[in-house]
């Protein structure tokens, strides 16, 4: 998540649960840690933010996995010897296998 300002990109803990990144532009505070990672994100009206799925230890880890592969493969595919395709053919490639696998 990049804060509107700042210079640098801010990651969230490993050790952070439920994390819920906010849509762009919506006033959040934000709990950082000592070494300087995300550990939680409220909007500034007191209510947890609310965006994308949550994120933190084990959110969504199946599913990453699922995406990754699915790329790698796809990449492999498309992006072989003696191919004229690009990387934006990749990710359609593995849009449509990932719909696949998930469905």
């Amino acid at each position: 998540m990049k804060l509107e300002g700042a210079d640098e990109w801010l990651n969230i803990s490993k050790y952070a649960k439920d994390v819920v990144l906010p849509e762009r532009g919506v006033d959040v505070i934000v709990s950082i840690d000592k070494s300087g990672f995300i550990r939680a994100v409220e909007l500034a009206n007191g209510q947890p933010a609310s965006g994308g799925p949550p994120r933190g230890v084990g959110a969504g880890r199946e599913a990453t996995i699922t995406r990754l592969a699915v790329l790698k493969a796809a990449a492999e595919v498309v992006l072989a010897p003696r191919s004229d395709a690009r990387s934006a053919d990749v990710l359609k490639v593995a849009e449509r296998w990932e719909a696949w696998v998930t469905r």
